[in-house]
């Protein structure tokens, strides 16, 4: 627990994204300081209007490594839990219902029985992205990222 550096602050009804249909909404800070640097450096070179932002949907079992660590590309590696049909890279979407694909929930995926939020939860996270958008556009509103430290998560 002492190595969790993950902020997570609940987002008052008037910042919350109102098509997101759930109460449930976070600003979420999960970078170490040394990523978090690494980040910020990217946007020095790049500059801020290379910045987007894209979903990122994942099992609920996936969580507790992002909420510490950050996202990480783990294509190809025995931690991979998804596909890599554009690639090896971190996975995003302009759409969120892309990202909700992959969130595994209810009976496909793990569950807390007890949990506040019901049986049927999923995560996603609303990720910053240093670009330009092009680099990483595989089409149709997918980007995948290949190099991690060009991805901060924002809102969860």
């Amino acid at each position: 627990i002492t190595s969790n550096r993950a902020l997570l602050v609940k987002l008052q009804p008037s910042q919350q994204i109102k098509e997101i249909k759930t109460p449930h909404q976070f600003v979420m800070r999960s970078q170490t300081p040394e990523r978090a640097q690494k980040f910020n450096d990217k946007i020095q070179s790049q500059g801020r209007s290379s910045i987007f932002y894209a979903w990122h949907g994942s099992g609920l079992f996936n969580w507790h490594s992002i909420l510490r660590m950050g996202l990480k590309n783990y294509s190809n590696t025995k931690f991979m839990s998804a596909g890599a049909a554009y690639g090896s890279g971190i996975y995003t979407a302009e759409a969120s219902s892309t990202s909700l694909g992959y969130c595994t929930r209810g009976a496909g995926g793990m569950t807390w029985k007890g949990s506040r939020f019901g049986q049927n939860i999923c995560c996603m996270a609303l990720c910053e992205i240093v670009g330009p958008k092009s680099k990483w556009d595989k089409s149709n509103g997918i980007y995948v990222i290949s190099d991690e430290e060009c991805v901060a998560t924002r809102y969860f």
